[in-house]
């Protein structure tokens, strides 16, 4: 399934390179894209050019900070409260959304200086994310922290490199993150800073590109077509990008509320499992017409032998 998919994703930067720069039509991700709003509560799944579902979250009813306010998309979505040492309660979700009674407290652990995190993201066992310990602090002491599937027993995978965050120039924090299952790797952009930053799970650079935005939130991996999404400057601008760093589309998803950067979605992810809970996009006539002709051909030679 992977070669096929990488073939999807070869043909798409083919066709963003033959247009030049420009984006193509909006169409939106392959896969569902979860995207949580901590202001209003709720968590709005795109797929496609349109919201396909949304749900409330309902674990928590508590002030931004303590409420459900970053998320990890695996079989099921498991939120996060926003705060460290202030804590709150969070669940579990079916992929619909249902509520399924599991909750937790948030784990505050972890020894150390730890303020806030506002993105998530999975590999299927464990859920990342990346200690923003101030605005200002240029990427400098940050953390990507790796936690149990349900956000408990944090644990420091590595810290990051100021240096690697000063490539733009100026970097505020670091803070969204997407597992890249096709190269077990992570994605890292932020706020201050337009680049996005690929390391390996050991905490070597591999990679980055300039996005021209200077927020890069609910950072999120299409295991579909292996390419990266992202909220555009806490706004409901979603952009698609190649993991080379070119820009593919970008557009407002129909159904999607306004954000006004007060208001705005923290935290996006997709579920590594992506035949699980994307089912099979029907086939186009054309490919039916194909298949068809195919069988007849099959039943056709079948005939002969038997003959």
């Amino acid at each position: 399934m992977k070669s096929k998919l990488s073939i999807i994703g070869a043909l798409a930067l083919l066709l963003a390179t033959a247009h030049g720069a420009a984006a193509a039509p909006f169409t939106g991700p392959l896969s569902k894209y979860y995207l949580l709003n901590p202001y209003d509560k709720s968590v709005y799944v795109v797929q496609g050019a349109a919201v396909i579902n949304s749900f409330a979250t309902s674990y928590n009813a508590s002030p931004t900070e303590d409420a459900e306010a970053m998320l990890a998309v695996t079989t099921v979505v498991s939120t996060r409260s926003f705060g460290w040492d202030a804590g709150g309660t969070a669940g579990q979700y079916s992929a619909t959304g249902t509520p399924t009674g599991f909750s937790w407290a948030a784990d505050t652990s972890l020894p150390g200086r730890h303020s806030e995190i506002y993105d998530g993201t999975s590999d299927g066992t464990y859920n990342y994310a990346v200690e923003s310990i101030g605005w200002g602090a240029g990427g400098n002491g940050e953390k990507v922290l790796r936690f149990d599937a349900n956000w408990q027993n944090p644990e420091i995978l590595f810290s990051l490199n100021s240096d690697d965050c000063q490539i733009s120039g100026n970097c505020e924090a670091v803070f969204s993150i997407a597992y890249d299952s096709f190269t077990n790797t992570l994605w890292m952009g932020g706020y201050g800073t337009s680049f996005l930053f690929n390391y390996d799970m050991t905490g070597n650079l591999l990679s980055s590109f300039n996005t021209n935005n200077w927020d890069n939130g609910a950072l999120a991996f299409d295991p579909l077509d292996g390419t990266l999404w992202m909220t555009v400057g806490e706004s409901s601008l979603l952009s698609q990008w190649s993991t080379s760093g070119v820009l593919l589309q970008e557009g407002t998803p129909m159904g999607m509320p306004a954000s006004d950067g007060i208001n705005y979605f923290a935290s996006g992810d997709m579920s590594p499992y992506a035949e699980i809970i994307n089912p099979p996009a029907v086939p186009e006539p054309a490919a039916m017409a194909l298949l068809g002709f195919g069988l007849l051909g099959l039943g056709a030679m079948r005939r002969r032998k038997a003959s």
